[in-house]
């Protein structure tokens, strides 16, 4: 049997997050979001203020009984102004299908495919912190804006490699650098 390490976290340890690479109708460019920064002296949670703006990628924490791919759609209209749909994906998974129940063991290629792409473990906070599971989907923004989009964001359209070079975060590149090559690569 192959050796694993694991570690049991409680609901009270964790918290689920999904969002999207989320790509314009022409699918060649890519929205990331300027979260602004904070500037409320007045917060008593004790949180730590964000001091800078950032460039991130649309997500945000999944209700109870909501459906992962349901939960990304929603967070990206929100967090952007933009009603999107899953993109059917062509990749290698360990999950099984249906018609294939017991072939999660090896990385299989599926095609069609609207699961998550990638999943990023952070874990938040110091000692008393918890851990946040992000899962990542692929997404093409419809032609109709909601104008849902949060004050806290401000939504733009880039390049693929402008987009690279732009977002903050370093995890948030690796899904982002994932993303683009799912799509058909640097265009």
């Amino acid at each position: 049997m192959a050796s694993s390490t694991s570690k049991v976290y409680n609901c009270a340890e964790y918290a689920e997050s999904c969002g999207a690479v989320l790509f314009d109708a022409s699918k060649e460019k890519v929205c990331l979001l300027l979260r602004h920064a904070h500037a409320d002296s007045s917060d008593s949670s004790n949180k730590p203020q964000q001091k800078t703006p950032e460039w991130v990628l649309p997500k945000g924490r999944r209700n109870c009984g909501e459906h992962r791919y349901a939960a990304a759609l929603r967070e990206v209209e929100e967090e952007t102004g933009h009603a999107c749909h899953l993109q059917p994906l062509t990749m290698a998974t360990r999950a099984p299908t249906a018609a294939d129940p017991d072939g999660g063991g090896e990385p299989r290629l599926h095609r069609t495919f609207t699961e998550s792409f990638m999943v990023t473990h952070r874990v938040k906070g110091d000692g008393g912190g918890y851990l946040k599971l992000i899962y990542w989907f692929l997404a093409v923004a419809d032609e109709r804006m909601t104008g849902g989009e949060e004050e806290r964001f401000t939504p733009r359209f880039f390049e693929p490699g402008e987009a690279l070079r732009t977002v903050t975060c370093p995890d948030e590149r690796m899904v982002l650098e994932g993303g683009i090559a799912l799509m058909g690569g640097d265009r």
